[in-house]
């Protein structure tokens, strides 16, 4: 759920996805919030704080953000992100950046996970459709992620695995 902070954030700001491998219960939910509120709350570029918020959306997604606006992500507080995403998800045992799973809805709108290797079979099967939505992560701006996080599997770039 994104967090009131996050609102506040214009649609131009700037988001990183790390999608987990698996999707989190409540409890690791509520730890991940957590350390995120704690982290967020303290990410700076150079000693100067970042305009930030982070959130998990969908059981599944981990997104930091960030208004470059007011002060621009620099390539050192990126790679603490990373650091710090790295860290989360060896404290619990979850993968945030094995980038060839996939997430989708399926028919019963209940989120499921593929690999790159398995989308073609479930293509072929008609366990998917062109029409079944999935997940863009490759979207950088919050506002988009808002509005088109969702894409029909024959309008994205996951097509290419078929």
């Amino acid at each position: 759920m994104e967090t009131t902070y996050a609102q506040t954030l214009t649609d131009e700001a700037r988001i990183w996805i790390y999608q987990a491998d698996r999707l989190l219960n409540e409890q690791e939910i509520a730890c991940i919030s957590r350390k995120l509120d704690k982290w967020q709350s303290e990410w700076n570029t150079h000693g100067k704080p970042l305009y930030s918020s982070a959130w998990v959306e969908d059981n599944l997604f981990l997104i930091l953000a960030v208004d470059e606006s007011r002060q621009p992500a620099s390539g050192c507080s990126i790679d603490s992100s990373v650091h710090f995403i790295r860290q989360i998800g060896s404290r619990i045992n979850i993968n945030f950046f094995e980038r060839m799973n996939f997430a989708y809805v399926n028919e019963e709108g209940q989120i499921q996970l593929t690999s790159d290797k398995e989308l073609a079979r479930l293509h072929q099967k008609g366990v998917i459709s062109d029409e079944t939505l999935f997940y863009d992560t490759t979207l950088s701006r919050k506002g988009d992620w808002q509005d088109r996080k969702l894409v029909p599997l024959k309008d994205s770039w996951h097509k290419r695995f078929l």
